[in-house]
């Protein structure tokens, strides 16, 4: 599930670095590390919501993806 969290073909040495952008920059890396750190904890025993966990971690893919195609790449699902 964590594998699909890639975002291809962003240039970032070419990327206008706007405040908007920077927004982008921080959703893309943000939503990651929140599906990583709820996989762990759920992996521990924890139970941090009460909603099934794939489907945390399909809203945090979906604003990971919606980053991504702000900032110009291309994610995993857009190749296929």
């Amino acid at each position: 599930m964590l594998a699909n969290f890639q975002c291809n073909r962003i240039e970032t040495a070419q990327m206008a670095h706007t405040s908007i952008t920077s927004y982008h920059e921080q959703a893309l890396a943000s939503s990651r590390q929140k599906a990583e750190s709820y996989v762990q904890s759920y992996k521990d025993g924890e139970e941090l919501f009460k909603v099934p966990l794939t489907e945390v971690i399909e809203e945090q893919y979906y604003i990971y993806q919606e980053a991504c195609q702000h900032l110009g790449g291309i994610s995993p699902a857009q190749n296929q």
